[in-house]
């Protein structure tokens, strides 16, 4: 893995409890909706993407593809056995593994966002790179940090420290990091996710009326 590299954390460990039942296996189009934007992350510039899963997650909702080259070589799973304490537990185990990786840079991602884009992850990825060193590149929509993230290497131990379902906000937030960069984002069905039954009904219109294709993963 070369030098500089970026990986991502890939949090698909959710326990979907205002859906029900596993939110993945939701069919978007011609595929489940946790592939949509694991998708978008292998065909990005990230170098290696970690999928943090609940235990006993077999992955039978991901597309068969992601198992061939030349995907395959370019992620691995991780569970996480605490996934029920929230989303910090899983964005921990994530860190923890990515650090193996000696990485320069750890992007998080959601499972559940489906209409993330490979351009918009690049462009997050080319101004960490650009600026650095920086402790961190965030999206933002209507003043509000959203996921995707990227963060320093040197953020990781204070990320571990995290607890709950709030996630890294906080972090950046604090004025000992306004070294950070914010890049702004129009587009609010960038970060559209699925956390409810009415937001899988909106996310399939906003699919529909933006022509959103598997074979391409982009708008046509």
């Amino acid at each position: 893995m070369r030098e500089g590299k970026i990986v991502a954390i890939f949090l698909a460990a959710g326990s979907s409890q205002r859906m029900g039942f596993q939110k993945l296996w939701l069919r978007l189009g011609q595929k489940c909706l946790g592939n949509w934007a694991f998708r978008a992350a292998l065909q990005s510039l990230i170098d290696h993407i970690i999928v943090v899963t609940r235990e006993n997650d077999r992955l039978d909702w991901m597309d068969s593809s992601f198992f061939k080259s030349p995907y395959r070589q370019k992620w691995s799973q991780v569970t996480c056995k605490n996934s029920v304490q929230g989303q910090s537990a899983s964005l921990v185990a994530g860190v923890k593994k990515a650090e193996e990786l000696l990485p320069n840079g750890i992007i998080v991602l959601l499972a559940d966002q489906p209409l993330i884009t490979k351009e918009m992850i690049n462009e997050l990825i080319l101004c960490f790179k650009k600026e650095s060193p920086i402790a961190f590149v965030a999206a933002c929509h209507k003043n509000c940090l959203r996921p995707p993230v990227i963060f320093s290497k040197h953020l990781a131990a204070q990320v571990k420290r995290i607890t709950g379902d709030h996630g890294a906000r906080h972090i950046y937030r604090n004025k000992k990091y306004l070294n950070g960069k914010i890049i702004h984002y129009n587009n609010p069905s960038l970060f559209a996710d699925v956390d409810t039954e009415e937001d899988y009904i909106e996310i399939k219109k906003l699919m529909k009326r933006g022509g959103w294709k598997w074979s391409t993963l982009e708008k046509v």
